[in-house]
């Protein structure tokens, strides 16, 4: 359909067309398009609450850097796999969800100040100790995040951690329990053990055409090949227009006049308050009295910081005798602003009312921006020349590409009007994709059975700040079933594996029936002494060790156990130790509190699978 407009574009219904994009893009900038023409449904709801595109998209993404940042590049490509993240993000956008909904019904809430304060108080957001708000907003652009996503997401974790610290401080663990767990948690164990390799047994193994065809037909899922597609693309970015632009001296100079200019107005003051907070216990009348009685006090000599952790009900500072840190204007509100204005270093201001209630605050210090020299800030001074130039041919280019893909039936008129290349990329599946790609976004509409039958270019998609992709599928091969005979090499080796482990497991049990005969002859077997259950050994191994029944008199505890490897040792359980119970009280006390509070996570999963089962999820 698309490529039939295309061929048709030269009269009146393409010029509106073309302006309305133009239009578009002069009003709200590339973006605007971008997130039209990405606009998708809900892809859940949960009680009827619809759970965002956009923050599965962002779950998704944040699921795969976590995945980076723990395993960097060891990475199985199985964990990538876009469904899989997908599935794995939807289940904890809908748990959050869920809890969210939960904390609404309790009354729970987070009020602003509280999450004023941690943002505040946050390292990463400090310079020498201090809130640093060209630093907060810094660290938060290098995550593709603004302030307003920071806070709506940190209000969101404080409610849920206040639901989940109800349920899991309310449990607890006896004494009894408590020492039963530690004889059992501390106990070590001696074995003795005869290995079974699989190597040594692949050559006695041979599997039949029967063999293989019924490993196959039982593993057919293990034998699909993907979809998969190939593509050519153009993209542009701001980046590659910053070697391109030129540096206006003259600018360089009203922009550092400006800078200094700013600097001076900007005052760093060091600020301390107490807070007499309005809630629910407390009336404003009788919020304000109280925050009278502080100043009377404060009128008759006490000290401020004393007075603060006495009255202030601000947690976050009253311990620090009020103290807020350094705080550039703006960042209390007009009416603290305002009183803030009004002091000299030293000074405390009359009760101040404001959302939280009333507030008596202190001018503790001021400190004056000292601004750098014109060399000193030239270097950064051309970059913010540079970036703003460049930025601004990016847009202009990004509004020009938008006009071309659409009416172009190929992407080579589009890249050579635009001064870039068109790259390929040979058949790749979601798994396989790599570089841009591998971008989420570029995966869905590169793998949308509509986009890949029309045959058309794709419509700018945002793949970064200031960087956007045009695709055109070039090949495209569905998933299928792979036969036997593509296959036949992978399903003999796993017959032949499946097949020597099975001869392995046959002569452990073998000699499991001669030395249950024999006992002596165990004498001569490998041994490991002192197992925990945290040994460094195969995770398979010890499990099934502690499994095992503790050995009795003439009936000892014999079992065949098979490792991750597939290989198979036969174990002989020969000593029992049991579990030092002996700690100190302090240890007593710190060791009860961590087990009080791993049975207390089971309960708050148990809370979370409830709330899963009465709620009505929908996926879309």
């Amino acid at each position: 359909m698309l490529q039939n407009i295309r061929d048709k574009s030269t009269g009146w219904i393409t010029k509106i067309v073309i302006g309305f994009i133009v239009l578009t893009f002069a009003l709200f900038g590339v973006e605007s398009l971008i997130s039209l023409a990405n606009r998708e449904p809900a892809p859940a709801t949960v009680n009827g609450d619809d759970i965002k595109q956009q923050d599965l998209s962002q779950m998704v993404e944040l699921q795969r850097r976590q995945i980076y940042n723990q395993l960097g590049g060891n990475v199985d490509p199985a964990m990538l796999e876009e469904n899989r993240l997908k599935s794995q993000a939807l289940d904890r956008l809908i748990d959050e969800k869920l809890l969210l909904q939960e904390a609404a019904k309790r009354h729970l809430t987070v009020p602003d100040m509280m999450v004023d304060q941690m943002i505040v108080q946050t390292p990463d957001f400090q310079d020498n100790g201090k809130f640093s708000q060209e630093r907060y907003q810094q660290v938060l652009s290098n995550n593709g995040m603004t302030p307003l996503m920071y806070r709506q997401l940190l209000q969101k974790q404080l409610l849920i951690g206040q639901l989940r610290d109800a349920i899991v401080g309310s449990s607890f663990m006896l004494p009894s329990e408590f020492d039963q767990l530690m004889a059992l948690d501390r106990q070590q164990r001696d074995i003795r053990y005869s290995e079974f390799k699989v190597a040594d047994y692949l050559d006695k193994a041979t599997p039949s055409d029967a063999d293989l065809k019924s490993y196959y037909d039982t593993h057919l899922k293990t034998y699909v090949a993907p979809e998969q597609v190939a593509v050519n693309y153009i993209e542009l970015s701001k980046d590659t227009f910053v070697d391109q632009v030129k540096v206006d001296e003259a600018a360089l100079k009203t922009d550092y006049d400006a800078a200094v200019e700013k600097l001076k107005a900007q005052k760093a003051r060091e600020v301390a308050h107490i807070l007499i907070a309005v809630n629910d216990k407390r009336d404003d009348v009788a919020a304000k009295a109280r925050a009278d009685e502080v100043e009377a006090k404060l009128k008759s000599g006490e000290d401020f910081s004393a007075l603060a952790k006495t009255y202030s009900d601000d947690s976050g500072s009253a311990n620090d005798g009020g103290n807020l840190g350094f705080l550039e204007p703006g960042t209390l509100g007009d009416s603290l602003d305002q009183a803030l204005e009004a002091l000299q270093v030293g000074q405390v201001s009359e009760p101040v009312r404001s959302d939280y209630g009333y507030h008596i605050v202190k001018l503790v210090s001021v400190q004056d921006k000292t601004p750098p020299s014109f060399d000193d800030m030239k270097a950064s001074l051309v970059k913010q020349q540079k970036d703003s130039k460049a930025e601004q041919l990016f847009l202009e280019k990004a509004e020009q590409m938008a006009d071309l893909v659409f009416t172009s039936s190929d992407l080579e008129a589009p890249a050579k009007t635009l001064g870039v290349e068109v790259k390929q990329v040979p058949l790749f599946s979601r798994n396989t994709a790599e570089g841009v790609v591998a971008n989420e976004k570029v995966l869905a509409k590169a793998f949308d059975p509509d986009f890949i039958n029309d045959g058309a270019n794709s419509d700018p998609i945002e793949v970064g700040k200031d960087h956007v992709v045009v695709i055109r599928v070039t090949d495209h091969k569905e998933s299928r079933q792979l036969a036997l005979d593509e296959v036949k090499d992978r399903v003999t080796e796993a017959v032949k594996r499946q097949q020597a482990h099975d001869l392995a497991v046959k002569a452990a049990e073998s000699l499991k029936a001669e030395v249950v005969k024999q006992p002596d002859a165990m004498s001569t077997w490998q041994q490991k002494e002192n197992l925990t259950r945290n040994a460094q050994e195969d995770p398979f191994l010890v499990r099934s060790i502690f499994a095992m029944p503790k050995p009795e008199e003439g009936k000892p505890s014999i079992e065949p156990i098979t490792l991750m490897s597939g290989d198979v040792w036969l174990v002989d359980l020969a000593k029992v130790h049991a579990g030092e119970q002996k700690v100190s009280d302090e240890q007593r006390q710190g060791l009860a509190s961590y087990l009080a509070g791993q049975e207390g996570s089971q309960l708050f999963q148990a809370f979370l699978e409830k709330l899963r089962t009465s709620a009505v999820i929908e996926r879309h």
